[in-house]
């Protein structure tokens, strides 16, 4: 999930049925989430850092994106490359994560990026092998530089083995963080690349809980501290002076990369997987009513209501600023207790933004709700504000009517 810009990330995990040789945003979740082999490998290389107390790596989807793209690409070659790395032009991953389709943000200018590759064509074993021998491929699996990652693994063309891409990043003031139950430890992170303008690095932490109640006061920062009980998610919030970043970490043992929870990963997969359906006999398709949203909102929260019986795609809203210069995307809310996803938000299925420290209570309307914290200079609700879609004004709401309800194009 790309992270929001305003000194904040939101990380989530989900889970789909279907496993692609290419993806779109959305579809490359789904094929970490699905495909054991990548989940795996992600697992593999965050002991291999933890062993070397170095952060292990969250989930990125514009990563996993690249990774897909580039590993579905080699799979489809009649011949395997001399070079990997090289894409349809033959440019390396430096040069294709600017690109408008994956638009990964710079630490200043172009040549201040903080990506990397590591691959392999064969099992996922020997990959991890090779990688712990090989210099150049341990460097990059093990750079204090790297905080996220994207992993895909292709099924070869004669069925032998996989195309395995990794692609490592950083993103200025982004600081993921993440559980470890078993071990009752939360991994913090903090910015190590040493160039570039535009970086946060961390002075102290906080931490609160799944409802955005405080749980600890400010601490100065660590690599790791001890996890606090809890169940769902938690929220860390990183300082420097005026600057703050604030991230999601699940505490769900499904969602930990992490070879102590491969269990879990299994046994969610089987779920989300579920029976094989019995097909239904084709019925003359009946148009779908309009989606229709209505949007509540107070001081402290905004909650976001699809009140039609047919599913809306949320994904591409964004809340601005009159002027422009502040945006809130929907795309980066938290859709993990949902009966859907922000692609198809169910009838009577609310996401919710709401402030750190603040009571939120969920409308009686919504069936189920899914909650995001953000930052108080996040909370465009508090003054006038207009909705987008597509960079289209669909709507626009007034601060004190409390209420902003319009039809989804």
């Amino acid at each position: 999930m790309k992270p929001v810009r305003a000194f904040a990330t939101f990380i989530t995990i989900s889970f789909a049925i279907l496993f692609l040789w290419a993806a779109s945003a959305p579809q490359a979740e789904a094929q970490l989430a699905n495909n054991p082999t990548a989940r795996w490998i992600h697992a593999q290389i965050n002991e291999w850092r933890i062993g070397l107390d170095l952060a292990p790596l969250t989930l990125n989807d514009t990563l996993t994106r690249m990774a897909l793209d580039q590993a579905a690409y080699v799979a489809s070659l009649r011949h395997v490359p001399d070079n990997i790395h090289a894409g349809r032009n033959g440019e390396g991953p430096r040069v294709r994560a600017l690109y408008d389709t994956y638009q990964w943000p710079t630490f200043g200018n172009a040549q201040q990026i903080v990506i990397g590759e590591i691959t392999w064509i064969g099992t996922q074993e020997d990959a991890i092998n090779f990688w712990h021998e090989s210099a150049i491929h341990r460097q990059t699996a093990t750079n204090a530089w790297y905080r996220e990652v994207g992993v895909a693994a292709v099924p070869k063309r004669d069925g032998r083995g996989y195309v395995i891409v990794v692609v490592l990043g950083a993103e200025p003031e982004v600081l993921p963080a993440m559980a470890d139950p078993e071990r009752g430890v939360l991994y913090l992170t903090n910015e190590r690349y040493p160039r570039g303008s535009n970086g946060f690095s961390a002075e102290q932490f906080r931490l609160f809980d799944q409802q955005g109640r405080m749980i600890s006061d400010w601490q100065p920062w660590q690599p790791q501290i001890p996890l606090p009980t809890g169940s769902g998610s938690l929220y860390v919030l990183y300082a420097n002076g005026d600057r703050q970043a604030l991230t999601e970490t699940s505490l769900n043992p499904a969602n930990i990369p992490l070879p102590a929870y491969e269990t879990a990963w299994q046994t969610a997969l089987i779920i989300s997987m579920g029976p094989t359906a019995t097909p239904a006999p084709t019925a003359t398709p009946t148009p779908p009513p309009t989606p229709h949203i209505r949007l509540t909102y107070n001081r402290n929260s905004l909650t976001l209501v699809n009140t039609v019986n047919t599913n809306a795609n949320v994904s591409r809203l964004v809340l601005a600023s009159p002027d422009g210069t502040q945006r809130l995307a929907v795309r980066e809310w938290n859709a993990g207790f949902i009966r859907g996803s922000l692609n198809a938000l169910p009838p009577w299925n609310c996401v919710q933004a709401a402030l750190l420290d603040k009571n939120v209570s969920t409308p009686t309307e919504c069936r189920y709700s899914s909650l995001t914290l953000v930052l108080p200079t996040q909370a465009l609700w508090r003054s006038d504000f207009v909705v987008l879609m597509n960079e289209v004004t669909v709507a626009t709401c007034i601060a004190d009517d409390g209420v902003c309800e319009f039809d989804l194009p």
